[in-house]
């Protein structure tokens, strides 16, 4: 019920607008972060994939935020992730 409640909640904050209309970058950033903290509410047998799936995600909202295209890239052995803009 609890993961419920907070994908609710998640959905709610993506939507969220400042008073100029610009996307409120810390709720879009909490509600990824939530979203990827309770998922499905059920344990993964692949985490590396959910660290993957998470990413994109996160690339996802910052097109949506900030247009362009942005990269993803994932290093399991370094333990880094990282989303940056394709400024190529």
């Amino acid at each position: 019920m609890r993961a419920r409640q907070m994908r609710a909640e998640t959905t709610e904050l993506q939507g969220e607008t400042t008073e100029d209309g610009k996307v409120d970058r810390r709720a879009v950033f909490g509600g990824l972060i939530a979203a990827a903290a309770f998922g499905s509410g059920t344990a993964s047998s692949n985490p590396y994939r959910d660290v993957n799936v998470a990413a994109e995600a996160l690339a996802s909202s910052m097109q949506v935020a900030h247009g362009g295209t942005w990269v993803v890239h994932v290093d399991h052995e370094v333990g880094v992730v990282a989303v940056f803009r394709d400024c190529s």
